[in-house]
C-alpha cells in the first residue's frame, strides 16, 4: 500500500505574526518540519508540538521546547528527534494510521503557526 501525505497550512492566532510551516514525510515514520517567516527569513522556534485531531479535540502526542537558558535558534526539525538546545516534555508513540488528522504547531517570540496533515492511501 502506498501512502501520501496531505498538508494544509494554517495560522493559529491573528494576534501574532504568522509563519509558514512545511511538513514533509521521511522514511521510518519520521517528518521533516521547516518554519519560514516570508521575507523576514527564518524565525527562532521555541516550541514544536504534534497533535492528533479528532472531532475538534486535540490530543498532544509530542512536544519539544527550548528551556529559557538555551540560545539555540532553529527553524528545522526532524520528528521524533530532539535537537541540541531543546528538551522533550511530551512523547507518545505514533504510527500515523491512514485517514487520521494531525497538527504540527510551532511558536516562538512574537509568532506562531502550524500545518495540518493526514496520511491517505495513494490511488494508482
Amino acid at each position: 500500500m502506498k501512502r501520501i501525505l496531505l498538508i494544509a497550512a494554517i495560522l493559529l492566532s491573528s494576534c501574532q505574526r504568522g509563519v509558514t510551516v512545511t511538513v514533509v514525510p521521511l522514511p521510518h515514520q519520521r517528518l521533516s518540519i521547516e518554519v519560514h517567516e516570508g521575507f523576514l527569513g527564518n524565525p527562532c522556534v521555541r516550541q514544536v508540538q504534534l497533535f492528533q485531531v479528532h472531532a475538534g479535540e486535540r490530543l498532544e502526542l509530542w512536544r519539544i521546547a527550548q528551556p529559557r537558558t538555551s540560545s539555540a535558534c532553529l527553524n528545522r526539525f526532524i520528528y521524533p528527534d530532539v535537537p541540541a538546545g531543546f528538551q522533550m516534555s511530551r512523547r507518545q508513540s505514533v504510527s500515523f494510521p491512514l485517514d487520521v488528522d494531525y497538527l504540527i504547531a510551532v511558536s516562538g517570540y512574537g509568532f506562531d503557526g502550524g500545518a495540518t496533515f493526514r496520511w491517505v492511501e495513494a490511488r494508482s
